[in-house]
């Protein structure tokens, strides 16, 4: 079944909206969280950014090996 070209152009059109949304937020998150800590929890600038970054390694870590197992 054909899926007339003025849907297929708003279905693209809604996800790639979608996707602006969870880039920009998920950005806009690690800001918020990181300036958070530094200034309200007292935490050093250096360690709220390794931090970040470590859960960012062992998240890809553990999507590649997810990828790789199924």
């Amino acid at each position: 079944m054909q899926i007339p070209s003025q849907i297929r152009k708003t279905g693209r059109q809604i996800l790639l909206l979608d996707n602006l949304f969870i880039v920009l937020g998920f950005y806009v998150v690690f800001l918020l969280v990181s300036t958070h800590f530094v200034s309200q929890v007292c935490w050093s600038a250096l360690f709220v950014g390794f931090s970040l970054g470590f859960r960012q390694f062992v998240h890809k870590v553990l999507v590649y090996y997810w990828q790789w197992y199924c």
